[in-house]
């Protein structure tokens, strides 16, 4: 948990699934960016979420994610599942690998979950979503929530359109567009990114690291992103095709046997009289 500022941009398709069906959430933007390979963190910084955390060694959101460092099974009660993780930005090295304008579309309703909050500010930051055409529209879902394993806290909202993400802290308020951030909040003078986006590739399940500090944060750099850490899907009833099939009653396999069976009896008498 650092202070941090947020930036991100691009155009992605994230597919995501749910027990119900599965679904589109599109994020976009204007200035390139795609899935890349995950590669085990190791705070080089190669991917601009792999940095030293203020919080310890192995804090960073890709240890999270990928339950090593402070978060395995037997070190942390907030391990994950194995993922077939990609994350989402541009190829290279550094801050630059930062997709600096990332928003997000879905078929439908939306469906958040609060995975993980280790930060200083938790008790004031606010995490929530904004259409695009209107950003000083603030939607909160998370306001001073803290992340509990044994107490899953979800939030479902439509957007109804394009939207991005936002986190109002304790240095001002973020977006997942960085042309919206505060005046200063840069890195080496470009933009600074405060959302990481990563996706199961075998589920489709989103994921979104936040960092909360502004600018340059001293150890961590761009920010280790572990400060609010959320899923996102977009559930949708299977299509007709997709729909499983509907076992049918007792009562209605007997009805229809019935039937055959005086359909049967029917063709024999007027076999007999045809004879006869």
């Amino acid at each position: 948990m650092k202070p941090s500022a947020l930036t991100v941009c691009a155009v992605l398709a994230l597919l995501v699934s749910a027990a119900l069906g599965r679904a589109d959430v599109i994020a976009g933007g204007g200035s390139g960016g795609g899935y890349q390979p995950f590669a085990m963190p190791n705070q080089g910084g190669a991917a601009y979420w792999d940095q030293h955390s203020l919080d310890g060694n192995g804090f960073n959101v890709g240890y999270f994610l990928s339950s090593t460092g402070a978060f395995t099974p037997q070190a942390s009660a907030h391990a994950m599942p194995a993922l077939n993780l990609q994350w989402f930005g541009n190829s290279g090295s550094g801050p630059g690998t930062a997709s600096p304008s990332i928003t997000f579309a879905a078929t439908g309703p939306v469906t958040t979950q609060l995975l993980l909050t280790v930060a200083a500010n938790a008790g004031i930051n606010q995490l929530g979503w904004y259409n695009v055409n209107s950003p000083n529209d603030l939607h909160p879902l998370y306001t001073g929530a803290t992340a509990d394993p044994n107490d899953p806290k979800t939030q479902t909202f439509d957007p109804n359109g394009e939207f991005g993400l936002y986190l109002k802290g304790a240095q001002g308020t973020y977006f997942s567009q960085t042309s919206l951030n505060p005046a200063g909040d840069t890195i080496n003078g470009g933009p600074h990114q405060h959302f990481a986006v990563f996706q199961d590739a075998d589920s489709g399940r989103v994921f979104v690291g936040v960092e909360d500090l502004f600018g340059n944060i001293p150890v961590e750099f761009t920010g280790d992103f572990n400060d609010i850490v959320i899923s996102l899907y977009a559930p949708r009833p299977p299509t007709p095709l997709q729909a499983p099939e509907t076992p049918e009653p007792p009562s209605v396999l007997l009805f229809a046997a019935a039937g055959l069976g005086l359909a049967g009896w029917v063709w024999r008498r007027r076999s007999r009289i045809a004879k006869g």
